[in-house]
Order: C-alpha cells, then structure tokens, then sequence
C-alpha cells in the first residue's frame, strides 16, 4: 500500500506541475511568492523534472508488482498469477494513476505547490541518475534525428490571447473585456475600415469667395478641416480649428495668412494596419491624415479619434445621432442607413454580416446584386433578409433587415 501512494504521489505531481497556469505561476513568482518560484525553477528544465518523476513512479510500480508476486508465491501458492496480475493492475489503475492524476488537473496549483518542495529535494539527492537517464534517452531521440535542445516556449498568438480574455469573462467587466478584443483586433483591421470616405470629407475651396469660406471655419463642427483648391484632389494642407481661431479675430482673412496657419499633408495608404498606423500618429506627433489608395488617389481621412474609437468604442455626443444609422421597427425589422459600417453594424447588432469585401451595408448589397438596384428589390445575404428602401444616386441610402428571419445555414438567394 505504501508502494501504491508514492506512485500515486508521482503521477499526481506530474500531472499537476506540467498543468499549473503558466502566467498565473510568473504573476506569483514576480510577487515573490516561494511555491511559485520554487515550482518556476523546476519548469526551467521540464526534462530533468519529468526524469525524477518518471524514474519515481517507475521504480514504485515495478517494486510494487515484484512485493505482490513475492507475497502470492510465499503465502499463496495455489493463485493463479493472472489474477494476482489483473489485481494488481487494477488497483495501481485506479488508486496510483486515474485518481491522483484527476486530483491533479482539478486542482493543479495546489497540487504543484504542494509537492514542489519533496521534488526539489528527491532531484537533487538522485540528480546524477536523472542525468544518466536523460542523456540516454536524448542519444535515442537524436538517433531518431529528432532534436532535444532549442525548443523555446512558443509566444501567445493574438487568436489564442482572445481566446484566454473570452474565458477571462467572470473576472474582466465587460466593456474591459470588449477593449481587450479589440485591441487585439487591430492588427487585423485597415485604415480603410474606419476612414472617413472622400465624399464625406469637410473641406474648404479656396476659390470661394472669403465670406463664404470664413463661415464655413466658423461653422465647422470638425477639429481639422481639409484645404483644396478646385477639387479635393488638389489639397493645400490641413487646418487646425485651434490655429484658426486668433486668425479669425482679424478684419479680413486672406489666403496667404490661412495657408500660414496650416499644417502640411499626412498621407496614409489605406492598406495601414490600424495597430501600426497608432504607432505612426505618435511618432510623427499627428492626429490626422489623408488616405490614398495604390495608385495615389484620395479616398478618405482618418483621424486617432476614428482609431480609439476602434477599441473604446463610438463617442456619441448627440444620443439622436446614433439612433439615425439604425432603427429597430415594431415587427422585429431594422432599418439601417447605407453608409453605415458593416464592422460597427455587426458590432451593435451582434450579427454577422460579410465584412471581408465592401465596408458599407450600400457597398455590400450593390458588390452583392452587381448593379444599383430600385427600391424594392431583395436579397439575403450572409442568410440576412435585406431589402432595398431607398436610393440616392448611385448609392443605397437605407435598407430594411429582417434579422428574425436570418438563416445562415442556407445560401446567400430569395
């Protein structure tokens, strides 16, 4: 019976030790918890842990079973030597291997703690057969050209990072917990994501007139406003609301003292991951800049607002205004603005719409249908009932979807 708990001790031990939460054990070993660092220097060389382990739980049952052999021939010759096998096999089954190891991987810090001390101590005093075992056993795996030594632990991928905040759930507040996941998602999201398109954009011509062009500043709700000549593809610089406002004292704003005041171009290709693109706006101290695209044409502006925003979530200071892109009817349908953002639609509504084409719920249906269709016309897509209410221009301004209905098993056809 005594055999039988020392196995029992050593599978135990090795299950809970390889099973402690790794981060978790650093977090305590950096707060200077003892277990915690006695249980990291062992990790340090898992080989040599599972060595004396192994040689351990080894020793125990290989003893165990001559004891039992030796005890059936002297004391009862007449068994049969299969059941005193099968018994003996049974009880280190269930009481030297699948109940302590159960134990273990409920409970593995307290197990790892527990037994971190004995461990140290029995690697130490049989660190030489440790030794001799494992470098055997290495001349066989390299034999077999499998290699021993080099094989650091592998960096957390950002999928596997998402995946511990989602478990995290109980214990990180849930607007935390969405930061968290967006800020992971950044690494996969563009600037042309979250850009301000080109038509949207609040610029100022300066072959206006100056009156109209000194209350267009006046009125701008904007920090920065865009300075072009003719057309938006003919940009001057950008203007600074805060610049503005002493220029804005003067009697007569001409154009030479404006263009003073302005900043000079911050161009941006819209492939810019948004992680990098942070980083950018920091080292080159801006808080805006223009997008192009491959062949150098204006497609949009982006500011680090439109980037927090990605992981804060909107800033919505005109509570109607959120309510404008998307309107839940009586009869369970939505109404949702064409220029609205497939990200933040599916972000609000929990729905999962394509994102991995067109940015816009205008974009997506007219990528989807191949032409502009007239008021009226129905799709499903991504199993969404949607159905085209408006049009203005070439562009989709309001769609009706029936989220009730979505049947995302069945392919994208009404």
């Amino acid at each position: 019976m005594l055999l039988v708990l020392v196995s029992a001790f050593f599978s135990g031990s090795e299950t809970g030790v390889m099973a402690v939460n790794r981060y978790r054990l650093k977090h305590l070993a950096k707060q200077g918890d003892v277990k915690a660092m006695r249980v990291s220097r062992l990790l340090q060389r898992p080989d040599r842990l599972l060595g004396i382990i192994l040689i351990g739980n080894t020793f125990c049952n290989v003893l165990a079973s001559a004891v039992m052999t030796y005890w059936a021939i002297t004391y009862m010759p007449d068994l049969s030597m299969v059941l005193v096998s099968l018994v003996l096999t049974a009880v280190l089954l269930i009481f030297a291997e699948t109940a302590p190891k159960t134990l273990a991987a409920l409970y593995p810090q307290r197990v790892a703690f527990a037994v971190s001390a004995i461990l140290a101590a029995l690697l130490k005093i049989f660190y030489p057969i440790v030794l001799l075992v494992n470098a055997i056993a290495n001349f066989l795996l390299r034999c077999f050209q499998v290699r021993v030594t080099g094989h650091a632990v592998e960096p957390m991928s950002a999928a596997e990072l998402r995946s511990v905040v989602l478990d995290a759930s109980g214990k990180i507040a849930p607007n935390y917990q969405q930061m968290l996941l967006r800020i992971l998602a950044l690494e996969s999201v563009t600037v042309a994501d979250v850009l301000v398109p080109r038509n949207e954009i609040y610029g100022i011509d300066l072959d206006r007139d100056w009156g109209t062009i000194k209350q267009q500043i006046i009125d701008c709700p904007h920090t920065h406003l865009v300075i072009y000549r003719g057309d938006i593809d003919h940009v001057e610089g950008m203007l600074n609301q805060r610049k503005v406002s002493a220029l804005l004292l003067q009697s007569e704003v001409t154009e030479e003292a404006l263009l003073s005041v302005c900043e000079a171009v911050y161009f941006i290709p819209e492939s810019a991951l948004l992680n990098r693109q942070l980083v950018h706006f920091q080292d080159q101290q801006r808080s805006v800049g223009l997008v192009v695209d491959e062949y150098g044409d204006l497609v949009g502006l982006v500011t680090l607002r439109d980037i927090i925003e990605e992981i804060v979530g909107e800033f919505v200071l005109d509570p109607e205004q959120d309510t404008l892109q998307v309107k839940v009817q009586k009869n369970g349908s939505v109404l949702v603005d064409g220029r609205m953002s497939l990200r933040e639609l599916n972000r609000q509504m929990d729905w999962c719409l394509p994102v991995d084409g067109p940015r816009t719920m205008s974009g997506l249906v007219v990528d989807y249908l191949e032409m502009i269709p007239q008021p009226g016309v129905g799709c499903r897509i991504g199993g969404y009932p949607i159905e085209v209410m408006q049009i203005e221009g070439n562009m989709v301004s309001l769609v009706c979807v029936w989220p009730d209905l979505a049947q995302h098993d069945l392919p994208s056809l009404i």
